[in-house]
């Protein structure tokens, strides 16, 4: 279990996120919503160590995160952030076989398993095709679902994802939400930020929205995604209805008042 308690974390001593308190369980996929700059991936950062906290903290399977050393983190979480960009003359393979980098000692080192799990991974993300391309030559979607398979070779309990799919056409998303509901299944936590609210109430199990830094709501989607919590937490105008085959709740735009 990954616990999130008392957080608070920020940048040059002014706080950002302020005391979220949450858990993460193995085998669901929590959402993180909000408004732009609410804190989204300040609290990301935060959860996977890369942002010391001002207060409280975070903990997997018992341990705190900020006590951990860099190998020992990447062997429980696997973070992918924003702006991915692969600008080094490696193959993709090579780039993603990479994730096995707390498992083994380098480049060379790898063993046979560590190559079958990255072929895997590349097959898992649709990109086996391109194993032998060079990395820097993607697109941005590419580089987007690449760092994806690096983050599953890596072959941890938890993911932490910054908007994973970013750049990625509708086709796509379905599929990396397919592929992280399937993860889940299999045990793992999953946590991804996403702006897409639809996506984010067919996909997650629960989603944490947040404004203006803050706690707004905790909950499954059927609870939170309704015109009054749209309204409150984003300040938008919207209708839900229930999707017409799977039944969760998805918004619809309505235009300003006046």
């Amino acid at each position: 279990m990954m616990e999130v308690r008392g957080l608070t974390c920020g940048y040059g001593g002014r706080p950002v996120v302020r005391r979220m308190e949450f858990r993460v369980e193995p085998g669901e996929v929590l959402g993180i919503v909000g408004p732009n700059g609410s804190g989204k991936s300040t609290l990301i950062r935060a959860m996977a160590g890369l942002l010391r906290p001002m207060a409280g903290g975070v903990t997997v399977e018992g341990r705190d995160v900020g006590a951990m050393g860099a190998v020992e983190r990447a062997r429980l979480m696997a973070v992918v952030g924003q702006g991915i960009s692969f600008d080094l003359p490696f193959s993709c393979l090579e780039t993603v076989v990479m994730g096995r980098y707390a498992h083994s000692p380098g480049l060379r080192g790898y063993s046979r398993g560590d190559w079958e799990l990255a072929r895997a991974a590349l097959r898992r993300v649709g990109m086996e095709e391109k194993a032998r391309r060079p990395a820097h030559r993607l697109s941005g979607g590419e580089m987007q679902l690449l760092a994806l398979a690096r983050a599953l070779c890596q072959d941890t309990p938890f993911l932490l994802l910054d908007e994973p799919t970013s750049h990625l056409d509708l086709a796509r998303r379905v599929e990396v939400f397919d592929l992280l509901v399937s993860l889940a299944r299999q045990g793992r936590g999953v946590v991804c930020v996403i702006h897409d609210i639809n996506l984010a109430s067919l996909y997650c199990h629960r989603l944490l929205m947040i404004k203006g830094g803050e706690m707004a709501a905790l909950g499954p989607p059927d609870a939170l995604v309704t015109p009054e919590v749209m309204e409150e937490v984003f300040g938008a105008r919207v209708a839900v209805a229930p999707h017409p085959l799977l039944g969760r709740p998805q918004i619809h735009l309505l235009p300003a008042e006046g």
